[in-house]
């Protein structure tokens, strides 16, 4: 059988070109659907995360430490993780669903259909979605514990999980499983170990974004050890909280570039499971 090589310089073209003919709707779900969420949660943690810290403080240091179980402190503390858990799995869940709603839009141009769905529908979806997202996390974390480049390869293999999804219509975890197992390029010319190569320099290049930006943030946030700039300047706080400028700025560029990097990692995989599609056996030796 004839094999055919799809390069990475191809899925990056195609991805540019994707991102090109429907910039408009994938900047405004992107800015809207997962940067405000991400900036929303953040803050609000970050904010009440403050408040809960100074009430137990307070209440320490309002009497004797032995006048208190540990009980009454934790009971202090249970609402504020309570309200964590909660706005996360909310924030989660419309994050995921507008991560689809990019995809299936590029999906839905791809093949030359119009995009139809609508974020009531792709919120629905999210659900399994994001608990097939769970159970993979928790067990490349496990895997991880023993050995972990094989923990890293499941990853960047299942970042293909949601394409499968709404482009084949499978289930959130037999998509998850035709990912990790490459089996949506059964039938095709393409090398599996193409495919597979492909994912890999994927995730690679995603998480190296990624790590660059939280560098960029680090040192944003110790600039003035190495800019002639007072210090005083870092503790300038915002109007009404006690967060200071510097550290929302960096927050905003560290939520607006982890924004970039899922929308880039969404094109990408998109770019290349069209490849894959392209590729038809044509010849057999």
């Amino acid at each position: 059988m004839e094999k055919k090589i799809i390069t990475a310089r191809e899925i990056f073209l195609d991805a540019k070109a994707a991102f090109s003919s429907d910039r408009k709707f994938i900047g405004t779900t992107a800015l809207l659907g997962i940067f405000l969420p991400m900036v929303l949660l953040s803050f609000a943690l970050d904010i009440s995360g403050i408040s809960a810290a100074q009430g137990v403080r307070d209440s320490f240091f309002a009497e004797s430490p032995q006048g208190k179980q540990f009980a009454d402190y934790l009971a202090q503390i249970l609402p504020y993780f309570s309200t964590v858990m909660f706005s996360s799995i909310i924030i989660f869940l419309v994050i995921t669903a507008c991560y689809c709603i990019i995809g299936a839009r590029i999906s839905a141009r791809a093949r030359g259909l119009v995009f139809a769905g609508t974020f009531g529908q792709a919120l629905i979806k999210a659900i399994p979605t994001s608990s097939a997202l769970v159970v993979m996390l928790a067990m490349t974390s496990l895997i991880a514990q023993i050995a972990l480049l094989p923990a890293i390869f499941i990853l960047c293999l299942a970042t293909m999980f949601p394409i499968l999804e709404f482009t084949e219509g499978r289930g959130a975890f037999k998509a998850l499983w035709h990912a990790i197992t490459i089996r949506y390029t059964r039938g095709r010319s393409v090398s599996r170990w193409n495919v597979f190569f492909n994912l890999i320099s994927i995730g690679a290049f995603c998480y190296t974004l990624f790590v660059l930006f939280a560098f960029l943030g680090d040192a944003l946030l110790n600039a003035d050890t190495y800019i002639a700039l007072p210090r005083a300047l870092w503790y300038w706080n915002l109007p009404g909280t006690e967060l200071g400028l510097i550290y929302v700025f960096v927050s905003l560029l560290e939520n607006f570039m982890l924004s970039i990097v899922l929308v880039a990692l969404c094109l990408l995989t998109n770019s290349l499971y069209f490849k894959t599609r392209e590729q038809k056996i044509i010849a057999v030796v």
